[in-house]
């Protein structure tokens, strides 16, 4: 940084000079532009005024030829010379333009004059026509006399015979007395032709007047005068611009000789102050200077630098501000001689100060930050010695211990003084060999450094795993000089492994086996009965009923009962066995080594009468029950994926047989879980390639014998082969494709019958099957709505057939989807009633509007008086709650008349037609209608 020097020059004479030939240019330029400003707008009013007076020119020119037009522009032209006339009001201008702008006020009022003059004539004008028509149409004798007079009127730019015009004007007055009949028309005419004439000459008059206003040659002069004016202007600016330019000379001179003195003696500081200033910029250390007002004289970049600024315009500039801010640049400082000061920028700087002999003040400040940085790099290491988790223990190159830290301590059990001057050996256990030690120093010895876990032991005798890490070091000469020891308890570490272990292995509510270490067990007697063949038994159980439990009473109820039957399924098992829990409420027990199949057999039946037994849960009393599924090992197959996938299909197979018993498994399981696979995939090409098709059965009201409706059946045919609904929608229900194929055949049925309705003028009803699945795969109202919109069916017609199974999850969900449907104006209709879990409950909270009952009720009809008894029931039971009665499978007359007398509302079956397409259906319909109109004859 240069410094700043005080020089005993006449600066301020040099500064005068400066200004004042500053402030002649300036004079001299706004002198020069004031004259062309002034002359610009003056020229500029000039052109205005002239501009005004030549429209006025024009408006008088079309007034007096009788080409009247809007007003408008002669008030904008008088409010144009008004605002002309207010400007030049407090300006000092010209008489002639003064005067030029009263003439051109003088022409103004004129104008309005002319104005006035030229709306009377046309008025009178205008009238005249209308009286000259009557005069014709009358046949007027002087009717062409009147149109030379209004001809000579209008003709625009012929001068006007005043003579002629009044002869004429005469001679038709006095026809106006001769004739009699034509007189009020002629005496009209005259007055009104008199009106016009005087306007006319009145607007001619004032023309005349107008045109006596010479305001060309006034413009003339006014302008002729103006350019003389800024003549003499111009002249008057260019002598004052030559005498200013004289004097600028010789000031520019003076300053020359002045700045060429002024620069030898700059040339000459400038050189004692550069050699100050490398002198000062080569320390290494900071350097600033203060006058005895406590000025900053001099500083070098090191001192700026350490202070974090760019700029010496960046510091303070006295040593008063400076010592003010010293918190802008300084973080911490101390009160020594020698004072030690942080700044914000993270550097420790020493400062020194000294007296000048002029009584200012010279500062050094040296850069301390590396010192002071080993100094906390010393301090950390220190704390993180004493507070780290890890023990430390040093040593010389003789093995003695030469320190520990507190960790080791706490680690070891031993004292800082009990193993000082001691060998590291007193920690161990025993569990190492010779050999194991041997490599550990021979690895310290080649590569300064060895890390392993080991086994050592504490002050009180207990031996614990740890790990070991060791460190050589060594002089500049690569000798050793130390070693140190960093070591680490592993207890915590290793009982959280083996927690780790357990918990992959073992489950984590039941405390069983999991799946893993099941699979695993699987894995070990499979290849022991390669080793020493023998039977083996799989036993997959799944409780029944634990959903509705788990629901009803909550997750903790749910937890509990699996906690039982764990623990009641240990107290049946060998120790030999492995009982597992498999997931959810699924347990599977692997019997190893059986003496025969049965055994597999007999210990399900011990566990099925364990597990029927009552559950006390949360004080309740519950009731579950279990489906097993028996697999047996080598005989039903040989991989552990496999052998339970068997007999988890053994298990489904309990299930559909009715639950809480057990089944082997058979190779037909395979079969038909082959071919569920099968149509899986046929199906799902069976609805992209329709081959599905949508059968009717027709719905008859039992007591008109009228046809009611029908209900919509899907049918498939594959390569000409038939496949039964029975067999194909569970497998859709199974895949999820039951929401496809359902929203399809909702869709084909309610198109079909409403164009059936519409060929054959019917109102048919259609009952359509809706699946549980659906309702879990998102079938709801607005889908529903959707397909209606498409199809036009009415929503009153549509019945939406649901099982009873639906029904006894009695869920507020399934509820609201119900009712959510029943809003559309679709109805609904309990399928298959009577074969399920029927409760009148449910027909009070759902929102149902028919039961169909099941064929298998009809079918035993005739000769079952049971049934018969249970068909009356349920008829009296719906009659009761308002609810219609389908009566599905009639097949014979006998059944048709029982249900007749029983007042059965509704009947379907082979009685009246079986399942039909829709070309077969149209033609029954046809048919059936016209016996039923047979018959009522």
């Amino acid at each position: 940084m240069k410094p700043s020097l005080k020089l005993n020059f006449p600066v301020i004479g040099q500064c005068l000079l400066v200004m004042l030939l500053t402030a002649l240019m300036v004079y001299f330029f706004r002198a020069h532009l004031a004259t062309g400003e002034r002359q610009h707008e003056q020229v500029s009013h000039l052109f205005d005024a002239k501009s005004i007076d030549a429209k006025l020119d024009k408006f008088a020119l079309e007034l007096s030829v009788g080409n009247l037009r809007h007003f408008d522009e002669l008030q904008q032209l008088d409010r144009a010379l008004q605002q002309l006339t207010n400007k030049q009001q407090n300006r000092h201008v010209s008489m002639e333009f003064l005067a030029y702008l009263r003439l051109l006020r003088h022409k103004m009022a004129l104008m309005e004059q002319l104005k006035t003059q030229a709306v009377g004539m046309r008025n009178g004008l205008t009238y005249l026509p209308v009286v000259l028509d009557e005069m014709i149409v009358t046949q007027h004798p002087q009717a062409l006399l009147g149109s030379t007079i209004l001809a000579s009127l209008v003709t625009s730019g012929q001068p006007l015979d005043e003579l002629l015009l009044d002869t004429r004007i005469r001679t038709l007055a006095e026809a106006s007395v001769i004739s009699q009949n034509h007189a009020l028309l002629s005496r009209r005419f005259v007055n009104h032709i008199q009106v016009a004439v005087e306007y006319y000459r009145q607007v001619h008059a004032t023309r005349q007047d107008y045109l006596a206003i010479n305001s060309k040659q006034a413009f003339a002069r006014l302008y002729g005068a103006q350019m003389d004016l800024h003549g003499s202007q111009l002249r008057q600016t260019r002598t004052l611009s030559e005498q200013l330019f004289g004097l600028a000379v010789v000031l520019l001179l003076t300053l020359l000789f002045i700045l060429q003195r002024l620069n030898k003696a700059k040339n000459h500081a400038l050189q004692a102050s550069q050699l100050l200033h490398d002198a000062i910029e080569r320390l290494q250390e900071g350097f600033a200077l203060y006058d005895s007002e406590g000025t900053l004289m001099l500083t070098n970049q090191c001192w700026l630098r350490h202070y974090g600024v760019a700029s010496r315009s960046e510091f303070p500039q006295t040593l008063s501000e400076w010592q003010q801010r010293q918190s802008e640049f300084v973080q911490e400082q101390s009160d020594t001689p020698q004072r030690l000061q942080r700044t914000t920028h993270g550097r420790w700087l020493q400062i020194r100060h000294a007296r000048t002999a002029e009584g200012g003040y010279v500062y050094i400040s040296v850069d301390v930050t590396e010192f002071k940085e080993v100094e906390a790099e010393l301090k950390t290491a220190a704390a993180v010695y004493q507070a780290t988790q890890e023990g430390i223990m040093t040593t010389n190159a003789e093995l003695e211990i030469m320190a520990v830290n507190p960790a080791f301590t706490r680690i070891t059990g031993y004292q800082e003084q009990e193993v000082l001057g001691k060998k590291p050996n007193l920690l161990s256990s025993g569990r190492h060999d010779k050999r194991f030690y041997e490599h550990m120093w021979q690895t310290l010895q080649t590569k300064g450094e060895w890390a392993a876990e080991i086994w050592n032991r504490r002050k009180d005798g207990t031996v614990y795993p740890e790990w070991l890490a060791i460190s050589a070091v060594q002089d500049e000469q690569g000798q050793v000089q130390q070693y140190i020891a960093v070591l680490s308890d592993m207890t915590e570490r290793k009982e959280q492994e083996a927690k780790i272990a357990y918990q992959a292995m073992y489950d984590a509510l039941t405390g069983l086996p999991n799946r893993r270490l099941l699979l695993d067990r699987i894995c070990q007697d499979l290849k022991q009965i390669e080793r020493q063949p023998h039977l083996s038994a799989l036993l997959f159980i799944d409780l029944d009923r634990f959903k509705r439990i788990n629901d009803a009473m909550g997750h903790d109820a749910g937890d509990n009962l699996l906690l039982e039957v764990a623990n009641r399924l240990n107290h049946l098992v060998r120790r030999t066995d492995t009982l597992a829990r498999f997931g959810g409420d699924e347990f599977v027990l692997l019997l190893s080594q059986i003496s025969e199949v049965e055994d597999a057999a007999k210990v399900a039946e011990k566990i099925l009468a364990c597990l029927a037994q009552p559950f006390t849960i949360n004080g309740f009393e519950v009731i579950s029950g279990a489906s097993i599924g028996i697999a047996i090992m080598p005989d039903d197959a040989r991989e552990q994926q496999e052998i339970l996938r068997r007999a988890d299909l053994a298990m489904y197979k309990a299930k559909e047989s009715g639950r809480n018993q057990y089944h082997y498994f058979a190779p037909s399981m395979q079969q038909q879980v082959n071919r569920r696979v099968e149509l899986e995939q046929l199906l799902r090409r069976a609805i992209t390639s329709n081959e599905l098709e949508v059968f009717y059965q027709p719905i008859i009201e039992l007591k008109t014998g009228q046809l009611h409706g029908f209900e919509a059946l899907t049918r498939w045919t594959h390569q000409g082969q038939y496949i039964a609904p029975d067999e194909f929608i569970p497998v859709a229900e199974e895949s999820g494709l039951i929401s496809e194929l359902g929203e399809w055949m909702l869709m084909r049925a309610t198109s079909d019958i409403a164009a059936l309705n519409r060929t054959l003028d019917l109102d048919c009803c259609l009952s359509a099957n809706i699946s549980s699945q659906q309702y879990r795969l998102g079938f709801n109202a607005t889908t529903l709505r959707h397909i209606l919109a498409q199809t036009g069916f009415k929503p009153a017609n549509l019945a939406l057939e649901i099982t009873e199974s639906i029904l006894l999850d009695d869920d507020e969900a399934i509820l609201a989807w119900l009712e959510g449907l029943r809003a559309t104006g679709a109805q609904l209709s309990i399928d298959d009633f009577g074969t399920g879990y029927s409760s009148l409950s449910y027909l009070r909270r759902f929102p149902i509007n028919t039961i169909k009952i099941d064929k298998s009720f009809i079918h035993e009809f005739a000769h079952a008086p049971d049934s018969q008894n249970l068909v009356r029931a349920i008829l009296s039971m719906a009659a009761s709650l308002g609810l219609s009665v389908i009566a599905e499978g009639v097949e014979h007359v006998a059944q048709l008349e029982g249900l007749k007398e029983m007042d059965c509302d509704l009947v379907q079956g082979y009685v009246y037609a079986k399942p039909m397409s829709l070309s077969e259906l149209e033609i029954w319909c046809k048919t059936f209608s016209q016996n039923h109109l047979q018959d009522l004859a």
